[in-house]
């Protein structure tokens, strides 16, 4: 996002530069591929928001249909960076589930961010969006993933992006996590992108005004019968980046979509200090759930002791919970 944070070659791009990546072009079959290699795919259809895919398969895969996790790199990060730090892909090892790794390039901005707060690159069926949406679908045509069990993640301007894919395409996800991220909605330019990572309420709010009163009708058209994502939100209390009131904003805005109260239903301590909420819909399932960390930066949480993540920068931080792991078993993605 805006300050994400400075611009420079960390030590996990360089790691990334030297595994270096391989290229297939349209309907290559993938190799198993080593625990520290990610694949390029060359071409997997329309391409209007200009962005590389990469993706993760860990080996020994079963010939059942698998769930596919959609992780979306934050600001001045690359694919190879969130593979080899967030956790993502060491989880797909024990779990067995398959990683799509999608990468902005710096011709379409400059800190290689997601355009969250552009509607032309987050409205259905245009732009970046798109672009996500076909690598999915040659995901789902040319690997056995179970389309029930379909997910996306990012960090920053990757769990914004997020955030919008979830609202725009209810009948492709079960479920997003959202690390440090903004609700959808709360920007359609730059500065006002500057107001919602500061925490702008008024915006949101109109915006949840909006969607009770029908305006969103593509979006509640194409999740059936009302089945929305579930919705896992992720931050520190201390985010230098992204104001900590949007953890609340996230689940003011995600809990309407459910269409449940915003009373919290359960509340318990995971990790070191990390507080975790859920609030269930009518049948008891939890459909949002918060986790805010005091005093956690800008970052996501890993944690190296179960070999879920690498805490090697400002950007992958441990707490004592990994991201992957807690969202993963969550989502069922261990079974």
């Amino acid at each position: 996002m805006k300050q994400d944070l400075k611009l420079g070659v960390s030590l996990l791009t360089l790691l990334s530069l030297i595994i270096g990546t391989a290229v297939l072009g349209p309907g290559e079959a993938l190799a198993q591929i080593g625990e520290s290699s990610l694949t390029q795919i060359s071409s997997f259809g329309s391409n209007p928001g200009n962005l590389r895919m990469f993706t993760y398969l860990p080996k020994n895969l079963a010939k059942r249909p698998r769930a596919l996790v959609v992780a979306l790199h934050g600001c001045t990060q690359s694919a190879a960076d969130y593979h080899l730090s967030a956790g993502w892909s060491h989880m797909a090892d024990d779990f067995k589930y398959i990683v799509l790794y999608p990468q902005q390039k710096l011709r379409n901005n400059i800190k290689k961010c997601w355009n969250w707060h552009k509607d032309k690159d987050t409205r259905r069926g245009s732009g970046e969006s798109h672009s996500l949406f076909n690598m999915i679908k040659y995901m789902i045509k040319n690997f056995n993933i179970d389309r029930n069990r379909i997910y996306i993640t990012g960090l920053s301007g990757g769990g914004a992006m997020s955030a919008a894919m979830a609202f725009n395409y209810p009948d492709l996800f079960a479920g997003a996590v959202i690390n440090a991220g903004v609700p959808f909605g709360c920007a359609k330019s730059f500065m006002s992108a500057v107001s919602c990572m500061k925490g702008s309420k008024s915006r949101i709010h109109y915006w949840i005004k909006r969607l009770r009163r029908g305006r969103y009708k593509q979006s509640i058209r194409f999740a059936k019968n009302k089945k929305w994502p579930k919705i896992l939100i992720w931050q520190g209390s201390s985010d230098e980046v992204i104001d900590i009131s949007n953890l609340s904003l996230l689940m003011k805005q995600w809990t309407t979509v459910h269409g449940v109260d915003q009373t919290v239903d359960t509340t318990e301590g995971i990790g070191q200090n990390t507080i975790k909420k859920s609030y269930y819909n009518d049948e008891g399932q939890a459909v949002v759930v918060t986790y805010e960390t005091p005093a956690m930066r800008h970052a996501i949480q890993v944690d190296p002791s179960i070999g879920c993540g690498v805490a090697t920068n400002q950007y992958f931080v441990n707490k004592g919970v990994c991201t992957a792991y807690e969202s993963g078993r969550f989502f069922g993605l261990d079974r």
